[in-house]
């Protein structure tokens, strides 16, 4: 009796992790749920049912299908109410549905300036009406192109980027974001924590979504060149994605309130070693083009993990070349 009370879903915080189908967000998911009631909540536009599919039958574990720049109302869905949101309301959510990969956001710039704008606003209004706390995974990219790519960037690096060039748009989305966050913490004392996350890596990426590991993974296992944005000077650091996901749990947990940190890996390297790398593990016979007409992805700010180390105690634990095994073998098992 003692521990069927226990695991009753009324003694569990309610969680949400919007965005909770995709790469990051179903890994988070996983790592929440022997703790936590999880509300997954995806309108499927990137995420993938197959991310999640293992935590379907699990009791404390629910999926909404739901756009954002619509209002949320979870106290009125009947699926939740074991979870008792309407009396006990949102204690945490993690807000990862703005697009961070430069060719989502192409696919469809209106919507995903329309996620980072209205949306943000409806997850707002949500975690105001519950007194949620709030985690927002932001994205390097807000950095824009450093001005010295030997020195990594710490939390109090300016931006530096054109708000109208190519990009502009998907980077102002994440800016306008940061900056409603910070608005909100101030003034109506939400408590906000911001998590820029740098390239990361692992199982279930999509080979498509931009990520230059997973596309150069899936472009070897093809057969196909790797290309790679810029010259052979070209480099960027990866970070594993059960560590990031760890890393958004401690920031979330930590009493600390508005706080803006870097998650990502220090450890840096040039794009055409990565491609020799995964052209190696793979055994195969690609081959390596460089492409100088994508400037911006050239040199990608190295992150400083200086706060997290201290705030957290937080930094990547994944070897590289091991993160990097378990990921091929995931593709392989996708690509049969």
């Amino acid at each position: 009796m003692m521990a069927a009370m226990l695991h009753s879903p009324l003694e569990r915080k309610n969680v949400l992790v919007i965005g909770g189908a995709g790469f990051l967000g179903s890994v988070l998911c996983e790592k929440l749920i022997d703790g936590a009631n999880v509300i997954c909540l995806d309108n499927f536009s990137t995420g993938s049912q197959k991310n999640i599919r293992g935590l379907f039958h699990h009791p404390s574990f629910e999926c909404i299908n739901r756009d954002i720049t619509q209002p949320l109302h979870l106290a009125d869905l009947p699926e939740l109410r074991r979870f008792g949101v309407a009396s006990r309301g949102i204690d945490e959510v993690y807000h990862l549905a703005c697009p961070v990969s430069s060719r989502v956001f192409r696919h469809d710039q209106t919507a995903a300036a329309l996620t980072a704008s209205l949306g943000t606003k409806h997850v707002f209004d949500l975690a105001l009406r519950h007194g949620s706390k709030v985690c927002f995974g932001s994205s390097s990219a807000v950095y824009g192109v450093p001005e010295d790519a030997d020195v990594s960037v710490s939390e109090q690096t300016p931006s530096r980027f054109d708000h109208l060039e190519d990009f502009g748009a998907f980077i102002e989305g994440l800016r306008f974001t940061e900056a409603f966050s910070a608005a909100l913490a101030r003034t109506k004392g939400v408590e906000v924590k911001i998590a820029r996350v740098f390239p990361t890596y692992g199982e279930r990426e999509c080979s498509h979504g931009g990520g230059f590991v997973a596309e150069a993974i899936a472009a070897a296992l093809r057969g196909d060149e790797i290309i790679i944005p810029g010259d052979e000077r070209s480099r960027a650091s990866f970070a594993y994605v059960a560590d990031v996901a760890d890393g958004l749990i401690r920031l979330m947990d930590h009493p600390v309130g508005f706080s803006v940190v870097n998650i990502g890996s220090p450890e840096s390297a040039k794009l055409g070693d990565v491609a020799d790398l995964i052209i190696r593990t793979v055994g195969s016979n690609s081959r390596v083009r460089y492409d100088a007409s994508a400037p911006m992805l050239q040199f990608l700010p190295i992150p400083d993990l200086s706060r997290a180390r201290e705030l957290l105690g937080w930094s990547p634990r994944m070897p590289f070349e091991e993160g990097l095994k378990r990921t091929i073998e995931s593709h392989r098992v996708l690509a049969h």
